[in-house]
């Protein structure tokens, strides 16, 4: 399925991007169990994820989410996060 963002309008000094490391996705409906969940989260603007690299990497509204909301929906889809890095 395609994935829309829900944000319209963003402040460019609100946004950050976030790579996270993740551990347990083995296939492409790894990603998409991801992507399920991530995206019903509000204020993300990009959300690319790997399971061949084992990573997310999302760009999001700070005023709109948070790293730990987007974590929590990573670790909702049933995989492990063992690295964040903010870009």
């Amino acid at each position: 399925p395609e994935y829309q963002s829900k944000l319209i309008k963003v402040d460019k000094a609100s946004t950050r991007e976030v790579n996270l490391k993740i551990k347990g996705m083995t296939c492409e409906a790894c990603e998409e169990h991801v992507k399920h969940e991530v995206y019903k989260l509000t204020g993300l603007l990009t959300l690319s994820v790997s399971y061949t690299n084992k990573n997310a990497l999302i760009t999001f509204d700070t005023t709109k989410t948070s790293i730990k909301e987007i974590e929590k929906a990573v670790e909702k889809a049933g995989y492990k996060i063992t690295e964040t890095k903010l870009k």
